[in-house]
């Protein structure tokens, strides 16, 4: 398989590629006092390696990659290998399923976890052409529930995560979070311009 560098990312040359969501999430990221990390749904990485260079190794110890998507299989490993000559910060792939990992898969429970989850409910839209863009764009089973489930089981007390999601569905995801006692604790929306409706809503919660 093919691999082209955008941006100084390494991604597939087919399938799902990132967009700025992920750089506006890890633009809106604090790490500040976070020494353990994980990006869950790493894709090539993009979101973590941004987070961790803005914020310049200042806490961050240990940074987790977790994915899962064969696609993303060897860029996500060799962005996070040619970065980490620059990183303060220990960087690791873990190639599995964050809806079923635990802490002790990751040596511990994070201080902050960063997620651009799928947007999309099930049956809604039309199907993507490929397998890798469905995964990345449509909710497995469980769906938003199954995604907050896990923030709440890998993070530790006091803990925080990051997400960006669409602001229409602003309502079904606090509304998740708060069943696991993930409370809302600052947001942001996005318009795509000036003077349009927000299209996408960067929040972060704490336990």
């Amino acid at each position: 398989m093919r691999f082209d560098a955008v941006n100084h990312f390494h991604q597939p040359a087919a399938g799902y590629r990132f967009s700025t969501d992920s750089i506006l999430l890890a633009e809106f990221a604090d790490l500040k006092k976070a020494r353990r990390v994980a990006d869950l749904g790493a894709g090539c990485g993009v979101v973590g390696l941004c987070a961790l260079e803005k914020d310049a190794g200042r806490a961050v110890e240990h940074l987790f990659f977790v994915e899962r998507e064969e696609s993303f299989f060897p860029a996500l490993p060799l962005n996070v290998a040619l970065y980490q000559p620059r990183a303060r910060a220990a960087l690791a792939v873990i190639r599995a399923d964050w809806r079923r990992i635990k802490p002790e898969d990751c040596d511990g429970a994070f201080d902050y976890i960063l997620v651009n989850p799928p947007y999309f409910p099930q049956k809604s839209g039309r199907p993507c052409r490929s397998a890798a863009r469905e995964a990345a764009r449509r909710e497995a089973p469980g769906g938003l529930a199954q995604l907050c489930q896990a923030l709440a089981r890998l993070l530790k007390p006091a803990g925080r995560a990051a997400a960006v999601f669409p602001a229409a569905r602003r309502a079904d995801l606090e509304r998740e979070l708060a069943a696991v006692d993930i409370t809302p604790a600052r947001a942001r929306l996005i318009p795509p311009e000036a003077e349009s409706r927000p299209r996408l809503m960067l929040l972060e919660g704490v336990i």
